[in-house]
């Protein structure tokens, strides 16, 4: 009888077995049932718990929102209050869902309720410090045990003994447990099969205890220091997987060919230069079992000769090794020829070597199981025509090689019918071979960096090519044949030399996906693009391109078009970077209402008393107005004017008057702007050749560095104080040196391509590099315009000079291409959002909004502006023009939106001042008295400010005062807070208190008492640092950051405040106006900062131990966390930077010994190989650590090694995602890579992880983000469920679909 018929009718019981029997089994049944529930309830409430352990003190724990001093919750411990701690003993935290479940192992008394487990996992999380754990004795009564693995715990040999006594135990993973040898109880491990020690520190194998352990089938002793194999490996007749990847392994012994059950053998990483013959040199029949073998990344310079008798070899891998170096190329041709000739091989790689020539292969002995041929970045000149003609091969790869043609006598009709991947790319190929157009079953083609420069009518023939990559070419233009192909959706073109692109003809149609075009010489937007009906993306960077016309709202609204670094006129810029779907909104709009739009921002910048003020007033007045000393401008001046000139239409001016004093500086930077024109006003009165650069040179330096390529007039006063004959010497000196200067930076650039172009050719996959080069490429694409020669004015009582400089900035301002925003048509919601913001703003006590606060507004009062991207490319422009502040390029900033820039000018104002101390006085205004604060208090906060950086809140509260009397009754404290915090989002000061009371929880709603500005610090105390730091340890990795002639004012400064943040666990021990000492927190270091140099163009971060006691420090743990933390850092000084994209700088690394700059600062991109130990400094030519010059390689870098070779050996299902096919998806995601992260259930501190581990590229973010959710679902990792979860998470088309195979995934035996 079903057993789901008792719950259905409990009284059958009864009925079958008799009453009394009957009662007593429906009694247990229901007793069983009622059991289960209860169990089930209880274990509900306690997950409910869990999840509201936030929420809830737990038994041990204390409520911290209610004391003062947290520093109380650690001295309470589960001891004192006889509660258990809920707190996982791993990674220390109350609600832990990481896979390392076995925590009972840290306590000895709870060994006894686990004896019957069969599996143990503890992982240590990473990133945590480092943890210890004692197995204890009692271990040995777990008789069933099956599996153990432990993941980052530091394990002693008694506590190895006593794990050894569990002799159930069949598989055993003890990986980073930092284990320098193994205990010969091992060998009690009778039935282990599988065993696990990598990436640990074992110099040998642990040769007596694995020689008894006759189950052994699998050995993995990969990332260790074992430099011998041995002959002990004949002892493992079962063995049948042996890793021995990422050691230091000399020789292979001859002695791995006997063992009877080995299939898998990896060696790769190792130092390998030869594998040895037998002991007695006497050739023996080979019968060895083994299917794959990886020897890759190694020295060996031919190959060894036993590998031609593994006739059961199905996978060979001998790439990135030395094969043909030194060696007769007739030599290493038969070699190699010997490899195509294995009955059973399917895969073949031998890239990255040194490989001439290839062998003329025998048709007739090729191996008919072979799909895959790696030849990639070798020295080939010709490919043998057996190579297209194999029956089962299905992907080829030859590019990096020299390859000038390809066969051209063959038989079309014998080509290869499975051949559908060819990688020819970087070679010297000049036309389309012929032959590729005949393959039958061609999928994907790549010949990108060559030199081919037409696509001739041959190309018809390719009726199943679906990917084809002609980029970085000569191709001058693009035939329609191209386009109609019947399965080709995906094209890239791009960096040709493209200025004409064919429309379709009538009877051609189109399946195209994906068109890149980035990168050559359109002028016009293809119309062939609106003709592609399929069409999902298209890419037309960096092309010549004014205008994207109005047929485009023909086209798909869902396609993602890139058209940044064009110069588009038209429509305007703001509305083309938002894509396709804003463009077709713009026009829409157009058609209904529209208003002409004439304001150009206008910048006058200039150094103290140049004229700027005085200028600004004439222009306001008409008349001469000079200002007077006590007039001078604090911060900046915002005003509106209209200029004209006679029988020339005027404009409306928004006039920027920038203060000069240095103290300025700092805040300026928020405020210039890319879609403004600049005077660059020079007191030419004061004016000598000697101080150019203090008064128009460096200026010059900030503008291209904060806007890259400005519009600047060179504006010079005073010349009514001068003979004609003065002003026309200091004019003419003036534009030299302007001249000169922008040589000079033309050809530093141009050197630093050059050094860029160098280390390329070392390591062609420096990503850092590249991304350096595009920067620097751009640099000189992008060149400022500055105006031919100075325009001499006066604003005395002539106005000399003044009609002429109305003319120049006329002139300037009506050119559409450099101002296309002055004059245009845009539509009436633009003008509408701008009178609504206008009118909120003079509402608001303070005109300052959040975002989201600011999107309500304008849903709720102009139409016709949804979605959001409407309102963000609105907000732009607003931006753009100078009528809000809106940061949409600072990640911090992005929140906050200005109704009027004057107000962040009044905020910032109050507080930096030249004059404070003259200004700021206790008698002037009665506002101190009010706040309760005396004259010494008062007198004691002043000078705590001017000369200590320290602004107490309390005076900060009298100095916006009248910010105060604007606020509604009983606003001003929470607007007080937000001012505050906004002062911290831009970098200018940060919470004292937070600092020197660290341990005390401050209420959320409290502001700080005290604040500190860096950029105030006068004191020096450099000398009295320099003592503390060098009672450190004498281990010292320092990272420069150097500037050639202008480091952007204030990122010192910035940078300080940015490494308060308490995620940095930096205490500041001193600081001062160029340095800052602080000691870690957490890892028992030093940190020093400084901007160093007699001009201060350096920034330079060091670390070292706090100790010079070594035996204090583990070495592998001091470097990790030296890294860490350094890394952090520049992770910091790097996001600044962006905010400058014009600015010139190099990294290096400093030589430990001689501390010059010797390395160039390759932080993660790795130059040097594993097989690096030391390198030489160029300065002191004396042997450097590789780790105190880069950083060790991160476990996201072992996982990508791993799966690398997991790949290799096709020990994934099919359908598991590739790292290839992880990598495509990283470069298709931009910034909403890290909301994708936490839908893949990453915290945020992962995705800070994420950038720290890769600070200087977002693509390797998102790669090591992608690797980890792969690591962590394993065979789950499916193309499809990744597919599916990037569809839920709303990633783009583009994303999702470049998982689609192009590239050949191939299922090996």
């Amino acid at each position: 009888m079903p057993f789901s018929n008792l719950f259905e009718n409990p009284m059958v019981v009864i009925e079958l077995y008799g009453g009394y029997v009957g009662w007593i089994l429906m009694t247990c049944l229901v007793a069983t049932v009622v059991a289960i529930c209860f169990y089930y309830l209880v274990k509900g409430f306690q997950n409910r718990q869990t999840e509201e352990g936030d929420s809830l003190p737990q038994p041990g724990q204390v409520d911290e929102s209610r004391v003062e001093d947290t520093s109380l919750v650690e001295d309470v411990s589960p001891q004192q209050d006889g509660q258990e701690s809920l707190t996982c003993p791993v990674c220390k935290s109350d609600s832990c869902n990481d896979d390392h479940e076995s925590t009972f192992l840290f306590h000895r008394e709870q060994y006894k309720d686990h004896v019957d487990e069969e599996r143990i996992n503890l992982t240590q999380r990473q990133g945590e410090e480092d943890q210890s754990l004692t197995v204890f004795e009692e271990i040995n009564q777990f008789k069933q045990l099956k599996a153990v693995t432990i993941i980052g715990m530091k394990l002693d040999d008694s506590s190895l003994s006593n794990l050894f006594q569990c002799t159930s135990i069949r598989t055993l993973k003890l990986s980073n447990c930092q284990l320098a040898s193994i205990p010969r109880s091992l060998a009690n491990l009778k039935d282990l099969e599988i065993l696990d020690l990598s990436h640990n520190n074992l110099t040998t194998l642990p040769t007596r205890p694995i020689r008894s352990l006759p189950c052994l089938k699998s050995l993995n002793v990969s990332h260790n220091k074992i430099a011998v194999i041995g002959d002990v490996v004949k002892k493992l007749q079962a063995l049948q997987n042996f890793d021995v990847s990422y050691n230091d392994v000399g020789q292979v012994p001859y002695e791995i060919l006997e063992m009877e059950s080995l299939e898998i053998f990896s060696c790769s990483h190792n130092k390998i230069e030869r594998w040895l013959g037998p002991p007695n040199e006497e050739r023996q029949a080979n019968t060895s079992p083994v299917t794959s073998l990886n020897m890759s990344n190694n020295l060996l310079t031919e190959v060894p000769q036993h590998v031609k008798e593994l006739k059961n070899l199905l996978m060979v891998n001998f790439a990135h090794n030395k094969i043909g170096a030194n060696i007769p190329d007739k030599i290493v041709s038969q070699q190699i020829s010997e490899l195509f000739y294995l009955p059973s091989v399917s895969t073949l790689r031998l890239g990255n070597n040194n490989i001439k020539t290839l062998p003329p292969l025998d048709t007739t002995r090729l191996s008919q199981n072979i799909v895959l041929i790696d030849l990639i970045n070798n020295e080939i000149g010709e490919v043998p025509a057996a190579l297209l003609s194999m029956p089962t091969l299905r992907a080829l790869y030859l590019g990096s090689n020299k390859i000038t043609r390809l066969p051209a006598d063959l038989d079309l009709n014998k080509l290869s019918p499975t051949l559908y991947d060819i990688d020819l790319s970087n070679n010297e190929v000049d036309d389309l071979p012929l032959v590729l157009c005949f393959l039958p079953s061609l999928k994907k083609l790549s010949l990108k960096q060559n030199k081919i420069t037409s696509l001739s009518e041959n190309m018809k023939s390719c009726k199943s090519l679906s990917f084809l990559d002609m980029s970085h070419n000569m191709l001058k233009e693009i035939p329609s044949h191209v386009f109609g192909l019947p399965e080709l959706k995906v094209i890239d073109v791009s960096n040709n030399q493209i200025t004409t692109v064919s429309s379709l003809r009538k009877e051609e149609s189109s399946v195209i996906e994906e068109f890149t075009l980035a990168e050559n010489g359109l002028s016009q937007f293809p119309e062939v693009l609106i003709q592609m009906k399929k069409l999902k993306k298209v890419d037309l960077r960096r092309n010549k391109i004014k205008e994207i016309p109005e047929s485009t709202m023909g086209m798909a609204k869902d396609v993602k078009l890139q058209v940044q670094d064009n110069p588009i006129v038209d429509p305007p810029l703001q509305v083309c970077q938002a894509g396709l779907e804003a463009i077709q909104a713009f026009y829409e709009d157009l058609t209904t209402a529209s208003s002409i739009t004439q304001c150009l921002k206008t910048l006058f910048l200039g150094t103290y008393e140049a004229g700027k003020t005085s200028l600004v007033r004439v222009f306001k007045l008409n008349r001469s107005c000079l200002t007077k000393p006590e007039e001078r401008t604090d911060g900046i001046e915002i005003a509106e004017l209209h200029l004209s000139v006679p029988n020339t239409p005027g404009i409306t001016v928004s006039v920027w008057d920038f203060a000069g004093q240095e103290i300025y500086y700092i805040t300026h930077q928020f405020f210039l702007s890319a879609k403004a024109l600049i005077l660059l006003i020079v007191n030419l009165e004061e004016y000598e050749s000697a101080r150019f650069y203090s008064t128009c040179g460096n200026w010059v330096e900030n503008i291209i560095a904060k806007v890259r390529n400005p519009v600047i007039i060179p504006v010079v006063t005073h010349i009514d104080k001068l003979s004609s004959e003065e002003v026309e010497q200091r004019c003419e000196d003036l534009a030299k040196k302007l001249e000169d200067q922008e040589r000079r930076r033309i050809k530093d650039l141009q050197k630093q391509l050059e050094r860029i172009d160098e280390s390329l050719t070392i390591s062609k996959e420096a990503v850092h590099a590249i991304d350096r080069k595009k920067q620097i490429d751009t640099l000189l694409q992008k060149r400022p315009l500055i105006h031919p020669k100075p325009v001499p004015v006066s604003s005395g009582k002539n106005l000399e000079g003044i009609q002429y400089l109305k003319q120049v900035i006329l002139n300037y301002a009506v050119n559409k291409e450099l101002f296309p925003e002055v004059g245009r048509l845009v539509p009436k919601a633009w003008a509408d959002t701008e009178a609504c913001v206008d009118r909120k703003g003079k509402e608001l006590d303070v005109p300052y909004m959040t975002w989201d606060e600011f999107t309500s507004l304008l849903k709720e009062n102009v139409p016709n502006l949804q979605p959001e991207s409407r309102i963000k490319t609105v907000a732009q422009y607003l931006h753009d023009t100078g009528k809000i502040l809106w940061y949409s390029e600072i990640e911090s900033l992005q929140n906050h939106v200005f109704l009027k820039p004057a107000s962040l000018v009044d905020i910032f104002r109050k507080v930096i001042r030249y004059n404070f101390e003259d200004v700021v006085d206790y008698d002037s205004d009665s506002c101190y008295r009010e706040a309760d604060i005396t004259p010494a208090e008062f007198q004691k906060m002043k000078i705590d400010l001017v000369r200590k950086g320290v602004l107490h809140t309390k005076l900060l509260r009298c100095l916006w005062s009248d910010i105060k009397e604007k606020c509604r009754q009983g606003t001003f404290n929470v607007i007080f807070n937000t001012l505050i915090e906004l002062m911290q989002q831009f970098d200018l000061c940060y919470d004292l208190d937070r600092e020197e009371n660290d341990n005390h929880t401050k209420s959320t709603t409290s502001s700080p008492e005290r604040l500190l500005l860096p950029w105030h610090l006068k004191e020096d105390l450099g000398e009295m640092a320099k003592a503390q730091w060098e009672s450190g340890g004498s281990r010292v990795i320092s990272l420069q950051y150097q500037f050639p002639s202008f480091i952007p004012p204030g990122l010192f400064a910035r940078l300080a405040v940015r490494a308060h943040n308490p995620k940095h666990n930096l205490h500041f021990v001193l600081h001062w106006n160029t340095g800052a000492l602080c000691k870690h927190k957490k890892n028992r270091m030093l940190v020093l900062l400084e901007n160093e140099g007699t001009e201060r163009l350096v920034v330079s971060l060091s670390v070292r131990p706090e100790s010079k006691d070594a035996h204090t420090y583990v070495e592998e743990d001091l470097i990790y966390h030296s890294w860490s933390t350094l890394k952090m850092l520049t992770l910091e000084i790097e996001e600044l930077l962006k905010q400058w994209p014009g600015v010139r700088f190099d990294r290096f690394t400093a030589c430990p010994k001689c501390h010059q700059p010797s390395f160039p600062g390759e932080w993660l991109h790795r130059r040097y190989s594993r097989h690096h130990r030391t390198v030489i400094c160029c300065f002191c030519n004396e042997r450097v650590n590789l780790h105190d010059v880069l950083p060790p390689l991160t476990l996201a870098d072992h996982i990508a090694a791993y799966i690398a070779f997991r790949f290799c050996h096709q020990e994934m299902l099919p359908d598991v995602v590739s790292d290839r096919q992880l990598l495509r998806v990283a470069q298709k995601l931009g910034a909403e890579w890290e909301s994708l992260a936490i839908h893949l259930g990453f915290t945020q501190a992962d995705v800070y992880k994420f950038k720290c581990d890769h600070p200087h590229s977002a693509e390797q973010q998102i790669l090591a983000m992608l690797t980890a959710w792969k690591t962590r679902k394993g065979r789950n990792a499916t193309r499809h469920n990744l597919q599916l979860v990037l569809r839920e998470a709303g990633v783009d088309y583009d994303a999702i679909s470049s998982l689609d195979d192009y590239r050949v995934e191939i299922e090996e035996g």
